[in-house]
């Protein structure tokens, strides 16, 4: 049972709802059941809105995931959907899902495979064309999979979520079974990354600390030390040929590797230009700089010039299609194959009677945090601030699963606060660990700012984030619990009982991520940090009582489990704070399934009389 009280340091505090981290009994069963009720009450007299914004969602999302990416030449087609893939071999209609895919050979496909119901434990599997079930199969690795001279590569899980050791097998056979490395560092998570059929790279990382090897297919028994190992703050661009690759050291700033620089490749200026994607067997690369990204065209023989550019995401075809994505947020989705078009692509006009632009928000130390600002022509009708923040990640900028709001006339501000991987490192950096109180203050200035630039007041603004996310968006309405800055919130899986779950090294992510967040059991500075921005130490007594809350979660999650969740709507204290809550699901949910969350949820949100709109609130 999970003690109530807690010790580090000589600081003892007491969790009065411990009891539920358990997630099971008696007391758990009735109050799951209890919010699963509640839920159902909310959303059944909104049954056909649900149905309308479903078929919105299905609309908006078609053009985005539609099946142009190619592998195996040209005999597997992939619909790219964030942290899930869709695939299907050329001439059939069955559609199967991955996690990570490799295709080198006509007729075959490696892949990944989600098989615990949410849980992200995963399987890597060998298919063939014309044969349903798998050739060969293996358990408890990580998604990425990599094929590399006749041998398939990937990652063991020392317990879920951690990956700790490299093995491969005979690509065809699944036997002939290796260990290539094997982490002993509990702080670090190795990842691996595709390269072409002859190499690929395994990274280990432990928050801005990173350290790259190769795979070479010619000698499969050793790995290559890529950069020597450092304890300080690095980044890696990995390129598409073998040694081709730029890095980024806090000392040194960017670099590009000496096969790339023997070759002769001429790459824009990092001073305005951060690398995020270098494909050289394309002759393309982007770049960002504050949330705003660039497509070069790059060679060895003239300068690189730029093909596009704007706030968006640009995802090139990682197989072997010459297809380009480009997601600008409140457009639809732009198609631009490189391979077959010798124009620039087209920036697509926006389809909605609103105005898209970068503006600036002043953070409390003086730092200016850009966001992204869409607003109608005519007054909005609410606000929507949504971010992330964490990991060095970049902000999502497709909008797809809001174009339903936007046509209902609300506004919606894109935070690029510090924490997320929309800038430079160095702002990737500064909201670490205790740069985590930054982050607040950044994402409170975003929201002031945008509040103000579309004239929405505290009333109409609602809060949106997604498992991080949540940092931000429990920490601003637990420091206003009354609604003085925002009258919504909506949060997915949301971390946020930070404290608890950074002393409990029996969680699945606590001793990995020791550089993001901190280690309150070795650094009594972490402890006092954690104190300062944790969302759940941040709720007043009273509760969060003027913030109308939507919080969905699945039981199965094992990134962020249900439990934390369940704790924050029971210390809100306020019957407009409404768990949803859904039994069987993880940490990603996609499909038909998602669509309907999202149409469930967004029914609450555009509800009248609608719990997220106060007139009270200034």
């Amino acid at each position: 049972m999970a003690s109530a009280e807690r010790t580090v340091h000589g600081v003892t505090w007491k969790d009065d709802l411990a009891w539920m981290e358990e997630m099971k009994g008696i007391r758990w069963n009735t109050f799951i059941k209890g919010q699963q009720e509640t839920w159902a009450k909310r959303i059944a007299p909104l049954k056909s809105d649900i149905q309308v914004l479903a078929l919105e969602l299905e609309a908006a999302q078609y053009i985005s995931h539609a099946p142009l990416f190619r592998a195996a030449g040209d005999t597997v087609e992939i619909a790219y959907k964030g942290a899930i893939l869709e695939w299907k071999w050329k001439n059939d209609r069955t559609i199967r899902q991955a996690s990570g895919l490799d295709a080198r050979r006509g007729g075959y496909v490696w892949l990944t495979e989600e098989i615990g119901n949410g849980a992200e434990v995963y399987a890597v599997k060998l298919y063939k064309n014309g044969i349903a079930h798998p050739i060969w199969q293996h358990n408890g690795i990580a998604p990425q999979i990599a094929v590399v001279g006749g041998r398939c590569y990937a990652l063991e899980a020392k317990k879920t979520l951690v990956y700790f050791r490299l093995v491969s097998w005979d690509a065809m056979t699944g036997k002939s079974y290796q260990v290539h490395y094997e982490e002993s560092d509990y702080r670090y998570n190795l990842e691996l990354i595709r390269g072409d059929e002859h190499h690929a790279y395994l990274r280990r990382q432990s928050g801005a600390k990173q350290d790259l090897f190769m795979i070479d297919g010619r000698n499969p028994r050793r790995l290559f030390t890529v950069e020597g190992i450092s304890l300080d703050s690095r980044r890696f661009v990995i390129g598409s040929r073998q040694g081709e690759y730029v890095f980024w050291h806090v000392d040194d700033g960017w670099r590009a590797s000496s096969a790339l620089r023997k070759a002769g490749w001429k790459l824009p200026s990092t001073g305005r230009a951060v690398p995020e994607t270098l494909d050289t067997r394309r002759g393309l690369m982007v770049t960002r700089w504050q949330g705003c990204r660039v497509l070069w065209r790059i060679s060895k023989s003239n300068p690189p010039f730029t093909l596009w550019r704007g706030w968006g995401e640009i995802l090139i075809d990682p197989w072997d299609g010459g297809w380009i994505r480009f997601v600008k947020p409140g457009m639809e989705t732009t198609w631009w194959n490189s391979a077959e078009d010798t124009t620039r692509p087209t920036q697509t006009l926006g389809s909605l009677n609103q105005v898209g632009e970068c503006n600036l928000a002043i953070s409390a130390d003086g730092t200016r945090v850009p966001y992204y600002l869409i607003q109608p022509v005519d007054h909005p009708k609410g606000l929507l601030v949504i971010g992330y923040g964490a990991y060095g990640l970049s902000t999502s900028l497709m909008t797809q699963r809001w174009l339903p709001l936007l046509r209902r006339g609300w506004a919606l501000a894109i935070g690029f606060w510090r924490g997320g991987g929309d800038h430079t490192p160095e702002w990737e950096d500064q909201g670490r660990m205790h740069g985590r109180e930054m982050v607040l203050e950044d994402s409170e200035a975003v929201v002031r700012a945008a509040r103000a630039a579309v004239k929405v007041p505290a009333g109409r603004t609602v809060l949106y984030g997604r498992s991080a996310g949540g940092l931000w968006v429990g920490g601003l309405i637990a420091r206003y619990p009354g609604g003085e800055l925002a009258g919504g919130a909506y949060m997915e899986v949301p971390y946020l009982d930070v404290l608890r779950t950074i002393t409990n090294r029996n969680l699945p992510l606590t001793e990995i991520e020791t550089d993001e967040f901190g280690l309150p059991e070795q650094r009594l500075s972490d402890l006092a940090s954690a104190l300062r921005w944790s969302p759940m130490e941040l709720i007043p007594a009273g509760g969060i009582p003027g913030v109308s809350q939507i919080v969905r979660t699945g039981l199965n999650d094992r990134e962020v489990l249900a439990y934390e969740s369940a704790k924050w709507i029971a210390r809100s204290k306020n019957p407009a704070a409404i768990l949803a809550v859904e039994g069987g699901q993880g940490h990603f949910v996609s499909g038909v399934t998602g669509r309907e969350q999202q149409a469930q949820d967004l029914a609450v949100l555009l509800s009248r009389p609608s719990p997220f709109f106060k007139k009270s609130n200034p």
